[in-house]
């Protein structure tokens, strides 16, 4: 999916959307377990969910220009602290108030992580190229979401 159909399946009077970056290959996994949170990168915070997360705001898409110089290139790419190359992309109803990080309470790899969110409340990702990965899982997106026929080449 192009930056463009992306931009175009956004609903911002219905949803509300959110990105976390990621390391290499390890969006995949999220699209199928969903995106562990430990609660622990920012003190103080109302929402746990804010712990990993960013809002993507309507602004930040007003074009694929704006979206792919302003947030894509910055956000994704090595730095010397971390492989940021994919961009996990969240879209929830504004009914659900972004109430949607779920008890998680355990440990990986001698982490421990909070809460997940759900494979269903993620959209898909960006990889490195720019392009768009839909998340099978996602539920809140409309039949046409899916149809790769509808998409720009």
């Amino acid at each position: 999916m192009s930056i463009n159909d992306f931009i175009n399946s956004l609903d911002f009077n219905e949803n509300d959307y959110l990105y976390h970056v990621t390391g290499n290959g390890k969006a995949e996994s999220i699209l199928e377990e969903g995106l562990l949170v430990n609660g622990t990168n920012i003190i103080g915070t109302d929402n746990i969910l804010f712990t990993t997360c960013a809002v993507l705001y309507p602004e930040d898409v007003q074009s694929e220009e704006k979206f792919k110089n302003d947030l894509l290139d910055s956000e994704l790419g090595d730095s010397l602290f971390r492989d940021t190359n994919e961009m996990i992309i969240i879209g929830v109803p504004k009914s659900l108030d972004m109430d949607i990080v779920d008890d998680y309470l355990d440990y990986i790899d001698g982490e421990f992580y909070e809460g997940i969110i759900d494979k269903s409340c993620i959209m898909g990702y960006f990889n490195n190229n720019h392009e768009f990965i839909p998340n099978e899982y996602y539920i809140y997106g409309n039949d046409d979401y899916y149809d790769e026929d509808n998409f720009s080449k």
